[in-house]
């Protein structure tokens, strides 16, 4: 057992231990696994060429994201913010109050908490279940998914942006409104004659990237809203505020820790996260004690 927000990793120990446990997410998982090396291969070898004349740079700048992204998501995926891996005699015997008794995983587990069905454990302060690394994301590990997020977003984006104007250029003939639009059914501007089969897979490749931008994006806004008022989604959607720390940086330390800015460059920064994942401030009683 190890204590929740402890920066040393558990090394996988089996095949079972590298994939995640469901089907719906291992497959998800090995989708991103194979796609991310693609797309990679394919910038170096096949686009890097063609838009610029700087390859080192924009290698060396592609490996620093991808390094970001694989460090973020592996420590994400051997992460253990379950409560029954707290340290014996961490968790009361007795129901406090307003805790709750878990009949699945027979454990008395704190507000905040969560039982995941997919990993059949009760989570603290559960934020929501990711199917591509197949973990709840929650106390001790929110800081990998968030930082892994954005790393994916910037890749995204600056491949999409040497992808768009070299498929743009090579192979739909220039910046033409209607071909450009094209991109956004590939399969009927193959169908059409407006690109042959490499162009094609290119452009769907764009679309792919377009679609994973979008996505990105809209789940690192979710994140940082969240992470700005120590909310989990759950939350954050039933606008409950009560536990935002007063300050800024304590809202900040409470997911990337002390070094809660270096942990953005370096993934395997050791930046344990402020609190213990079982004890939380009330700030709204506080406030209401003190007007009595």
């Amino acid at each position: 057992m190890t204590a929740i927000g402890d920066e040393r990793l558990m090394l996988p120990v089996s095949r079972n231990d590298l994939l995640p446990k469901g089907k719906r997410d291992r497959t998800l998982f090995i989708i991103m696994l194979i796609m991310v090396p693609v797309v990679f291969v394919f910038d170096v070898f096949c686009v890097l060429p063609e838009v610029s004349n700087l390859i080192p740079v924009h290698v060396l700048g592609a490996i620093f994201v991808l390094f970001n992204i694989a460090a973020n998501m592996l420590q994400l995926m051997w992460s253990q913010p379950s409560a029954r891996e707290l340290s014996p005699g961490v968790l009361p015997s007795v129901l406090m109050p307003n805790w709750f008794y878990c009949h699945e995983c027979h454990l008395n587990v704190p507000p905040r908490s969560y039982h995941c069905r997919v990993c059949d454990a009760c989570i603290l302060k559960q934020d929501h279940h990711c199917m591509f690394a197949g973990k709840c994301v929650a106390f001790g590990n929110q800081r990998y998914f968030v930082v892994g997020v954005f790393y994916i977003l910037v890749g995204t984006i600056y491949s999409l942006t040497m992808h768009f104007d070299y498929t743009v250029t090579h192979h739909l003939g220039g910046y033409r409104w209607k071909l450009i639009l094209v991109q956004l059914a590939p399969h009927l501007g193959w169908l059409f004659g407006a690109f042959d089969m490499y162009g094609f897979l290119a452009a769907s490749l764009n679309l792919l990237e377009i679609c994973v931008m979008l996505f990105c994006a809209t789940l690192l806004y979710s994140q940082i809203a969240c992470v700005l008022n120590n909310q989990t989604m759950y939350e954050r959607k039933h606008e409950v505020k009560k536990f935002k720390h007063p300050t800024l940086e304590e809202n900040l330390q409470e997911v990337f820790g002390e070094h809660y800015i270096l942990v953005w460059l370096w993934p395997l920064m050791e930046s344990k996260p402020r609190g213990d994942g079982i004890n939380f401030v009330d700030y709204e009683r506080l406030e209401n004690r003190k007007s009595l």
